[in-house]
């Protein structure tokens, strides 16, 4: 029984110290059903594990994610993973599986060390037009990963935009479930992401341009009864069914349920990230709900000592020169409860990680009432834009933060106003700050001592 490469992924999604979380599409075949098919081992031995079989649901795109548990902290694996078409009633047997098509790919567990480092990339805003029934700017749109792919790394973070569902804003955008579908797959299949996120853990999170642009501030009705849903079931099967966000059976063994809740918690040797959802929760006085709003206050305080990394699409700061309430400037509310309850309980070591304003850059925030309170933002987007990026003028990256009169923004690295990524090498004492841009070459550079 010949395994079939997978036609989306396979994308490795949540890797823990003793797990790894493997999607993929398989392509429907008429009268045929799919089940994919996973096995993993460890580099240099022959041994490969049992086969995980999982049934592709139509309902979820014909994808599924395989579950590969009992793994070691630290250790290097190779997988396989493809799907196969049976006929209704047919079972798999994992014996008569031909594996001959399927690359061997390679990830590595996590750390539990907490001194050990950690080296991972970030950015997001991939924009690929899809206009008249093909696409525009692909090539050039995909450079970016494979730059990120010839990366050491531990994992990347996609903080957004990994879709324009809203081409041209009018022209072309998405309304409907098979829209929003078809999207992805043409993103996904890209060679250079695929080459990326088949053996680099990948950690997404949703920004506007998932639904619409600057959602929800331009929601119609039926936006909200159409749109929206379609957007998000879309976006739950290809960015949350195989990130910590999905809920686990009691065994472990296998996805129960990708809900509503879209931010979660991830860790890796001496640093811990909160990746946040900041659109679907807004109202006009809030950027998240108080839900999300406490969880990330009490994961905070929990007394880790890491580095902590707190992934959120827009800017905490540095703010536009003349305000933008898309972003957390415009919640300033809640903005300033975050960083009092930072300085409040000392919490050190945190730093926030964006993209979405096509610029990247880096700042730093003091506090004349506490000299102990340093609080680090770094910004990297796009990794693809075609069209005009904003210059240095437009952010503020010295001068008092917006909304707060005892907190000082101080400049760590100039604007760079070109296609990039972020990568950033922690340390229990130190954060390695590094803009790149799309074929890999180190533009900025900056060292923090915490």
């Amino acid at each position: 029984m010949e395994v079939n490469k997978f036609n989306v992924g396979p994308i490795l999604g949540k890797v823990t110290t003793d797990s790894a979380h493997v999607f993929g599409r398989g392509k429907p075949k008429r009268r045929k059903i799919n089940f994919s098919v996973c096995r993993v081992k460890k580099v240099n031995s022959e041994d490969w594990s049992s086969p995980i079989i999982r049934f592709q649901q139509p309902h979820f795109d014909y994808s599924s994610v395989s579950i590969n548990n009992n793994l070691a902290p630290a250790t290097d694996y190779e997988y396989q993973s493809g799907y196969v078409n049976v006929k209704d009633g047919e079972e798999v047997d994992p014996s008569e599986l031909d594996w001959t098509e399927i690359n061997i790919k390679q990830f590595r567990t996590p750390s539990a060390d907490d001194s050990d480092p950690v080296k991972f990339a970030f950015g997001s805003c991939r924009y690929l037009l899809k206009l008249f029934g093909g696409t525009i700017f692909d090539s050039r749109g995909d450079k970016t990963f494979g730059s990120m792919a010839n990366e050491e790394l531990d994992h990347v973070l996609m903080l957004g935009d990994q879709i324009y569902a809203d081409d041209l804003n009018i022209i072309g955008a998405d309304n409907c479930v098979d829209e929003f579908l078809e999207r992805y797959r043409e993103v996904f299949s890209q060679a250079n992401f695929s080459k990326l996120v088949g053996s680099t853990p990948t950690y997404m999170t949703l920004d506007d341009h998932e639904i619409e642009d600057n959602w929800p501030s331009k929601a119609s009705y039926n936006d909200l009864l159409r749109k929206y849903p379609a957007a998000m079931h879309a976006y739950k099967i290809y960015q949350m069914s195989h990130s910590p966000a999905a809920t686990l059976s009691n065994d472990k063994s296998k996805i129960a349920n990708v809900g509503n809740t879209f931010w979660y918690t991830t860790e890796n040797g001496c640093s811990e990230t909160f990746v946040m959802d900041v659109r679907t929760g807004r109202t006009e006085d809030r950027m998240v709900n108080p839900k999300q709003f406490k969880a990330l206050l009490d994961w905070l305080n929990n007394g880790s000592g890491k580095v902590k990394f707190i992934a959120t699409s827009v800017p905490f700061f540095p703010d536009y020169s003349k305000g933008n309430k898309d972003k957390w400037s415009g919640y300033q509310g809640q903005r300033n409860e975050i960083l009092d309850f930072i300085s409040n309980k000392n919490i050190a070591k945190v730093v926030f990680l964006s993209g979405d304003v096509h610029a990247s850059m880096a700042a730093i925030l003091t506090r004349s009432d506490n000299p102990d309170f340093h609080v680090v933002s770094v910004v990297s987007s796009p990794f693809f834009w075609p069209y005009p990026h904003p210059n240095q003028d437009t952010f503020q990256m010295s001068g008092k933060l917006s909304g707060h009169d005892c907190i000082q923004v101080n400049k760590l690295l100039d604007v760079f106003t070109e296609e990039s990524y972020g990568k950033i090498i922690a340390k229990p004492e130190q954060l390695t700050i590094e803009i790149k841009d799309r074929k890999g070459n180190l533009k900025n550079t900056s060292i923090v001592k915490f």
